[in-house]
């Protein structure tokens, strides 16, 4: 069975900040942390913002992008089909 990939909680985002404004380097908080330098090195791509690695900026990225990446309903509440009676 390969690796999986699991996505950071907000304390490890926490940590990586202040580890990161710390100068602290990739490697070394990966092994910190227990995970892998990839999966920080995404985490820092995907969510720092202005260039700078800040937790609760991240945190509210990835949410966003998780609420994006669910599938839209078929149905509407607001829409006429949604109160026909089959």
């Amino acid at each position: 069975m390969g690796a999986r990939y699991g996505h950071l909680q907000p304390e490890e985002r926490m940590t990586l900040g202040s580890l990161c404004q710390q100068g602290g380097n990739i490697r070394a908080i990966a092994r910190l942390q227990g995970r892998g330098p990839g999966t920080l090195g995404r985490e820092l791509r995907r969510n720092a913002a202005d260039g700078r690695c800040a937790s609760a900026p991240a945190q509210r990225k990835s949410a966003q992008r998780c609420i994006e990446a669910r599938p839209l309903p078929k149905l509407r509440s607001d829409d006429a089909l949604w109160w026909q009676k089959s």
